[in-house]
């Protein structure tokens, strides 16, 4: 709790400083708003909020993916957007779903115009958790106009060499009736990292040094066309496709000597295709999409030592999805109603390269989600309410003919009040139970090593979980202060346990499984604040109870966990195109079930500079300090330990340059496509 005790002080002196600068800076009522970057005020609904962002300093310097932990109750952890420390499940751009985050670390913040977040899925989404949605809307182009952004960057980590190159655009525009927006990217990742591997188990005890080299190469493109056939009619398509390859080489140096080497190719093309418009004079709406998604994997592992299968995998996959959404507005108050349905078609093929005794394996899994809702939404008084109802059903076919099917129905139900003389104070209460969808990715039963010790092996019996999620919300000073308490009853929770090969000593795998009902309880507090109008401090305290009271392998876990994590993040903006940000973390050791997470810390700094007129950019971020991860597990007759022994110190340069054409006065609306696979994975 030491680390508990720091960060309040932070979060207390910062609170004091903006106490006594309060009289002094005439321009703090304004900064208030400011600091929920925004100089207009936030619009709150009944789980959540919509800001304008346009022209907030804050976004200078920043990727949108940067920008976003800025806004209120939204973090980042391990790569990971986070909305009131649960995952979001759904972030969009102008209406299309982002499926790949490098999207997000490519378009900077200043194509942004206003983003509106939600505490929690609606009602017509399917999801596989409470975490609520992030709706980015850009800056808009006037007809025949156009705007964009080019940028480039390069990284370099110490004693790991150059790490990754990337380039990117993104591109708005509108001809005629004729929204466009395309957003190619590329990047070349070469990693080297250093780790220590020790084994215990019945009567031996493996160490070894792994030097680990990752080298990759990625392309990413996303296009959408939205045509407007009239003011109350228009169509879209949503064209997002990707590709990756590289290899990866682990060679271990101890006890044995075994080396292994991966190749593996990774395969994404999404179709999306959208019609919106009004189909009544009183302005009732109607929208129906449908999308199409095929996901290739393959991976090659070839091991030195013999012993090993040298699995070759072979994974593809079909998505599709269609939905319709019927919208009716009375007075204050909003009425939705529709469906959705997903349909998944899986097969996976694993054949061993050299050991041809082994037999190989072919499975195929076919999969349907559906679901039919309601919703409504408005205001009575000052009382803002969003309440809606689904039924869900998860149909699994898996190729020895076992069918699991599940179905639910889901409540949802948001409300917020405001209160204080200035009505700047709201509190909000929210309920949701969820079925989740389906764990397409954990239901393959493909063997991919990670290194010479450790495989992942997927589960096709899994069970999607269910959840009952409340969280009570209080927000201060038009958000300057948000405290959070929640509370989930995860029922047929997916966790990877550990398990020992039955054939070779020492070596472990992981496999998804649903273990028994867990209990989550968590309390955040978040201080947001700017001083003089140029430096801003962010600092988040989130504190998790997570009580234990199941079995796995054998072993007992009882006992109530605790999980800590804090930050303290400060932008500075200065004159003449000058500015920086300095951003630390700490996660202290926890423990969940047969693992062991020990202490992560780091501290991220970056420098800016604009040249003419902001057009163009210089960035240049480092990381000074750090500990990376240790990670213990534990299995029926195996202990094993791996820590990361590189250093995290590492510096990268980014260049950006910004070109427009015509006005940015004409909203830009594209195609919306929600399709995405979801990978569920071992973090061993």
């Amino acid at each position: 709790m030491r680390y508990a005790a720091l960060m309040f002080l932070c979060l207390f002196g910062a609170a004091s400083a903006m106490a006594q600068t309060e009289v002094a800076d005439t321009t703090q009522v304004t900064d208030i708003d400011e600091v929920v970057v925004t100089a207009s005020p936030i619009v709150k609904t009944a789980g959540g909020y919509n800001v304008r962002v346009v022209g907030n300093k804050l976004l200078t310097g920043k990727s949108s993916m940067q920008f976003l932990s800025w806004l209120p109750n939204i973090s980042q952890q391990n790569g990971v957007i986070l909305i009131n420390g649960i995952q979001a499940n759904r972030i969009t751009i102008d209406g299309r779903k982002v499926t790949d985050l490098s999207e997000l670390r490519s378009i900077p913040a200043e194509m942004m115009e206003s983003v509106e977040v939600k505490y929690t899925a609606d009602a017509d989404i399917l999801t596989d958790n409470p975490g609520g949605t992030i709706e980015i809307h850009l800056k808009k182009a006037s007809p025949n106009g156009f705007y964009g952004s080019v940028q480039a960057g390069w990284s370099a980590a110490y004693k790991r060499g150059a790490a990754n190159e990337n380039v990117g655009a993104a591109f708005c525009a509108k001809v005629g009736n004729l929204n466009i927006f395309e957003s190619p990217s590329m990047s070349w990742l070469d990693l080297v990292e250093k780790a220590s591997q020790s084994i215990e188990t019945a009567g031996m005890n493996k160490y070894a040094d792994i030097m680990e080299r990752t080298k990759s190469h990625a392309f990413r493109n996303n296009l959408g066309l939205n045509y407007e056939i009239s003011d109350a009619h228009s169509v879209g398509i949503n064209w997002n496709v990707g590709f990756s390859g590289g290899n990866f080489d682990s060679r271990q140096h101890g006890t044995s000597d075994i080396n292994l080497f991966s190749t593996s190719k990774t395969f994404n093309n999404l179709l999306a295709v959208n019609y919106a418009g009004r189909i009544l004079p009183n302005g009732d709406r109607l929208s129906v999409s449908a999308e199409w998604m095929r996901y290739k994997y393959t991976i090659n592992q070839t091991f030195s030592t013999p012993g090993y299968d040298n699995p070759d995998c072979d994974y593809s996959s079909d998505f599709l999805k269609g939905s319709i959404d019927y919208q009716h507005s009375f007075g204050r108050h909003v009425f939705n109603a529709g469906g959705v349905y997903n349909g998944a078609w899986m097969h996976d093929t694993q054949s061993y390269a050299v050991a041809p005794q082994t037999p190989g394996t072919r499975d195929d899994v076919d999969a349907t989600a559906g679901m039919v809702y309601a919703s409504i939404q408005g205001q009575l008084g000052e009382l803002k309410y969003y309440g809606g109802l689904n039924w869900q059903i998860n149909r699994v076919k898996a190729t020895d003919a076992h069918t699991n099917t599940q179905n639910a129905v889901n409540p949802t139900v948001q409300l917020s009040l405001p209160f204080g003389s200035r009505r700047n104070n709201q509190v909000s209460l929210i309920y949701k139970h969820i079925l989740d969808d389906i764990p397409y990715y954990a239901l393959s039963e493909r063997q991919v090593w990670s290194d010479a010790y450790t495989y992942s092996i997927g589960n096709r019996y899994l069970k999607a979980p269910t959840e009952h999620y409340v969280n009570l919300l209080l927000s201060l000073l038009d958000q300057t202060v948000n405290l959070s308490a929640s509370y989930s009853r995860d029922i047929n929770t997916i966790y990877w346990q550990t398990f020992d090969d039955p054939q070779r000593p020492g070596v472990t795998f992981s496999r998804p499984v649903n273990i028994a009902p867990l209990d989550i309880w968590a309390l955040s507090a978040e201080l947001t604040r700017t001083f003089f109008g140029c430096w801003t401090v962010k600092g988040i305290a989130r504190i998790g109870f997570n009580p234990e009271n199941c079995s796995l392998g054998g072993v007992d876990y009882k006992g109530t966990r605790l999980r800590q994590y804090y930050s303290l993040s400060t932008s500075l903006n200065l004159q003449h195109g000058w500015g920086g940000s300095i951003n630390a973390y700490i996660e202290p050791t926890y423990r969940y079930l047969d693992r062991t997470y020990h202490t992560v810390w780091q501290m991220d700094c970056s420098v800016y500079k604009t040249f003419l007129n902001n057009r163009l950019q210089l960035i240049a971020e480092f990381t000074p300090l750090g500990r990376r991860r240790r990670l213990d597990r534990y299995s029926a007759a195996t202990s094993g330990s791996k820590t990361i022994l590189t250093p995290v110190q590492r510096g990268s340069l980014q260049v950006v340059w910004y070109f427009s054409g015509g006005k940015r006065d004409v909203n830009v609306n594209m195609q919306q496509s929600t399709l995405q696979l979801r990978e569920i994975k071992d973090d061993f």
